[in-house]
């Protein structure tokens, strides 16, 4: 009569051994097969611990459940699968589209985010060294080309000045006489 025994093998695999009292090897035959394997584990066949074996029904509708489980998770795979097969293919078609964008209105690699940045950045720098000259050179925007007429505008400058000048000590001098 054989007997079955289920013991965990190596990374956590169930090893089902065949246990069969009447044809059980002579111990010279035993002693001639490695008695280890690859991985160090024990390969001799041999009756189980004692409170270890387990009946063959009991095994068969132990893996029945784990089939039942294992399938459901399985399916539950499966279904995640199509969705990410269809998201795969749904940000292709999106990526596709927006490079074909970016083609219509001329983006080339060198137009990346941070060339534009330091572009900026050059830029503001060269405002900041300019908006002296700038300011000088709008001052000088008043003057007429000519030389003559430079000097003609000076000249009426220099008029306005001595009007406001004497405007202001007309003034003063007002004011200094309705005091007394």
């Amino acid at each position: 009569m054989a007997r079955f025994a289920v013991r965990r093998g190596g990374e956590g695999r169930p090893r089902v051994r065949v246990h069969a009292a009447e044809h059980r090897a002579s111990p010279r035959a035993c002693n001639s097969l490695p008695s280890q394997d690859a991985g160090g584990r024990d390969r001799r066949v041999g009756p189980p611990p004692e409170g270890r074996g387990v009946s063959l029904p009991r095994t068969f509708q132990k893996l029945d459940d784990e089939v039942a489980s294992c399938e459901a998770q399985m399916h539950h795979w499966k279904t995640n699968l199509a969705i990410m097969v269809s998201k795969e293919r749904q940000y292709n078609q999106q990526y596709s589209n927006y490079k074909a964008l970016l083609n219509r209105v001329g983006y080339t690699p060198e137009i990346s985010h941070g060339v534009l940045v330091d572009t900026a950045e050059h830029k503001k720098e060269l405002e900041k060294k300019t908006k002296p000259i700038l300011d000088t050179l709008r001052s000088y925007q008043d003057l007429p080309p000519d030389k003559a007429l430079a000097a003609l505008a000076i000249e009426e400058k220099r008029r306005q000045y001595r009007a406001a000048e004497k405007c202001l000590e007309d003034v003063l001098q007002s004011a200094l006489a309705t005091t007394e």
